[in-house]
């Protein structure tokens, strides 16, 4: 057999296998199953595409988190509240680190719309929906 063909062979493998285990060390965006980066091999190399796996997060608490949202903000991404809460669901600044930065693990960013909305799902899916003002009003 061919030795240049091997040896082909053997790197067009190595190449392969270090794409394949650089996916596995992956890093997230704050939202669940959605990776930082796409088409990672070796910077800038390709010999195969490989393109990481998307899976979209889905809120189970949608409608009452729209009603929600209807109600503390009118939807409006900026708005800030009269103790200083802020975004489309107005979380204060020690809510929003306590339960969607520490126990979630979510991003900083607290104008984030998605970010709300999926700390909000969490929170509801706790128990914790008594932490928003316009709750009664969402029933």
């Amino acid at each position: 057999m061919n030795v240049w063909l091997i040896i082909w062979v053997c790197l067009l493998t190595a190449v392969l296998l270090t794409g394949y285990i650089m996916t596995q060390n992956k890093r997230t965006d704050g939202l669940k199953g959605q990776l930082e980066g796409s088409m990672v091999i070796i910077q800038g190399n390709s010999l195969w595409p490989i393109s990481p796996v998307y899976i979209p997060y889905t809120a189970i608490h949608s409608t009452l988190i729209d009603c929600l949202i209807k109600y503390e903000s009118g939807g409006r991404i900026n708005a800030v509240g009269k103790a200083n809460e802020k975004g489309i669901l107005q979380f204060k600044d020690a809510t929003f680190k306590m339960f969607c930065v520490d126990k979630y693990g979510l991003g900083k960013n607290i104008w984030n719309p998605l970010t709300q909305r999926q700390c909000a799902d969490n929170m509801i899916g706790d128990g914790l929906s008594f932490h928003w003002s316009t709750l009664s009003l969402c029933d």
